[in-house]
């Protein structure tokens, strides 16, 4: 398997790069309307409320950006790390990076105050489903309407509990 990876703070000058690697995954932006020109900027602005709760970190091998997460800690309460995405690069996917991104972060959140990792996985993806139940989080039974994008999408949340 590959070696350690790295992950950092991305910011608003990384936007460019995070697009590069939004355009890599275009099935998963397909479930909600395509990928739009302006994704990386979004996604490297606080929603409204989240302050310091939200992280988007750049997932590195080497120099290389080949992932992205943007999690909440402390959401829905205190106890809980919400996952809002992991993504790896496309032409990447299959070489177990995904895997290796969640187990480090994972074993990050874990050291601290958290008891649960809590996630949506919006429906049609079933890549997600598969890979993450491969990596222990179960359905909890919820389902939220969210809109993205303009788009209505049914998520099924999951979790895992340390």
């Amino acid at each position: 398997m590959a070696e350690h990876l790295a992950f950092k703070e991305l910011k608003p000058w990384d936007a460019r790069a995070l697009q590069a690697l939004y355009a890599t995954v275009p099935d998963y932006f397909a479930l909600f309307g395509g990928l739009g020109t302006d994704e990386a900027k979004k996604a490297l602005k606080d929603a409204p409320g989240v302050g310091e709760s939200h992280h988007v970190w750049g997932i590195y091998q080497g120099e290389a950006l080949i992932g992205h997460l943007d999690f909440l800690l402390g959401h829905p309460d205190a106890s809980t790390a919400y996952l809002g995405l992991l993504l790896i690069r496309g032409d990447l996917h299959g070489q177990g990076l995904g895997r290796k991104a969640f187990s480090q972060w994972l074993e990050w959140v874990a050291a601290g105050p958290f008891e649960r990792v809590k996630l949506g996985i919006v429906a049609g993806n079933v890549q997600a489903f598969s890979f993450w139940k491969a990596c222990g989080l179960t359905d909890t039974g919820e389902r939220k309407t969210l809109a993205i994008n303009g788009v209505d999408c049914q998520v099924h949340l999951r979790e895992l509990r340390f």
